[in-house]
């Protein structure tokens, strides 16, 4: 809001506000002109508000939450954030922002944030951890680029969100799986294969390219992961982990992985000129093992909407694609396979995870177990 005083003489004292200071007091902005009528007046009254308002959206002290965000965005999310991390930050973004939109960020506290987080709970918003981590980095930023004396989010706990508990398939609804192999295509069959023995998640799946085939030890290099975003669309980057681990496979799937790799081959070659293929991360062109005729992938969503499909036509328990993941690793401990043998085909860096997420006992397992002390109470009586 800007306004003027006459001074008489042609003279005149306009005032501009200018936010608000450390302990909510207005802050205004004067400045003396000379106008020779209205007109000319409201030109300068009118220029001085830009002015003073331009300049205080360039104040550090007084920068709110929402303009803090964009220079966030601009400064380190958009180059130094994973094009889908920042997608995801962005969508939560969308729905934090109002609530703290034209808060100064030097008067943000702790229990503001607490407080936010206990009416998302209330209200049974979703993506509570999403949230805390947006305003995790964001915060984390500010105190970095003194912006802020002290992170408000030191206080601030992690939302606990309850994990549905996961019900993966036992050996036998995996053979299940493999009974209805005839009524799907060869594609279908390779991803669930793929997915299943090598413990992949989709985007690793649907990754696979032909220089990480390795068919001399029978298995191939994981450390690709296929991503959309909608900014860039299709994009192949590095595994969650970051590393390349090679994992063996079957005789049987390495065939199949020889005969898809032939299929993409012929397209290519079919395809001629018209030829669009792919590059990995370093604009290199590599050759998509699940692709379309002319090389392109498909987008990961295309995956789960086929193991949707073919859940319902079977009649098969109904679990995610990404749980053939979580019941490959169910299945290798049950037959005691070493724990750190599994931790490493899952590519988990602590152990932990592997254990508290990865691996599920079933009700048979349990009564396996009690097989243990089966007699120990009632030893033979001797005469």
């Amino acid at each position: 809001m800007a306004y003027y005083k006459d001074l008489g003489s042609g003279r005149y004292r306009l005032f501009a506000e200018a936010g608000k200071g450390k302990k909510g007091s207005r802050k205004r902005k004067t400045r003396i002109v000379r106008a020779s009528g209205v007109r000319e007046l409201n030109r300068l009254l009118s220029d001085f508000e830009y002015e003073v308002r331009n300049n205080e959206e360039q104040s550090i002290e007084n920068i709110t939450f929402g303009k803090f965000v964009d220079r966030w965005r601009k400064n380190y999310a958009v180059e130094e954030l994973e094009d889908t991390t920042l997608q995801t930050y962005e969508g939560v973004l969308k729905f934090i922002i109002p609530s703290f939109e034209d808060s100064l960020m030097t008067e943000i506290r702790t229990l503001d944030i607490v407080e936010y987080f206990s009416t998302e709970k209330e209200l049974v918003r979703k993506s509570l951890e999403k949230k805390y981590y947006a305003l995790l980095s964001i915060f984390k930023h500010a105190l970095q680029w003194e912006v802020i004396e002290s992170n408000p989010m030191d206080g601030v706990k992690k939302p606990t969100v309850k994990k549905k508990k996961k019900n993966p398939y036992t050996w036998e609804e995996v053979q299940l799986i493999a009974d209805h192999f005839p009524d799907i295509s060869k594609y279908h069959q390779r991803l669930i294969m793929i997915a299943f023995e090598f413990s992949l998640r989709r985007g690793e799946v649907v990754a696979i390219a032909d220089d990480v085939l390795d068919f001399e030890r029978g298995g191939i290099w994981i450390k690709r992961s296929l991503v959309y975003t909608k900014e860039k669309g299709l994009k192949l980057k590095c595994t969650k982990t970051g590393d390349e681990t090679f994992s063996h496979c079957t005789d049987e799937l390495m065939e199949e992985l020889k005969a898809q790799r032939s299929l993409a081959l012929r397209n290519k070659l079919k395809a001629g000129p018209s030829w669009i293929g792919f590059k990995d991360s370093e604009g290199k062109e590599v050759l998509m093992l699940f692709a379309d005729p002319l090389g392109v992938p498909y987008h990961p969503n295309a995956v789960t909407r086929f193991w949707g499909r073919f859940i319902k036509r079977t009649g098969l328990r109904h679990i995610t694609f990404h749980d053939l993941r979580h019941s490959s690793a169910s299945i290798m401990s049950r037959d005691k396979i070493n724990m750190k043998s599994i931790q490493r085909r899952l590519r988990h860096k602590n152990i932990t995870t592997t254990l508290g997420t990865y691996v599920h006992e079933n009700d048979r397992d349990d009564q396996m177990a009690v097989e243990t002390f089966r007699g120990i109470w009632h030893k033979e009586q001797t005469k």
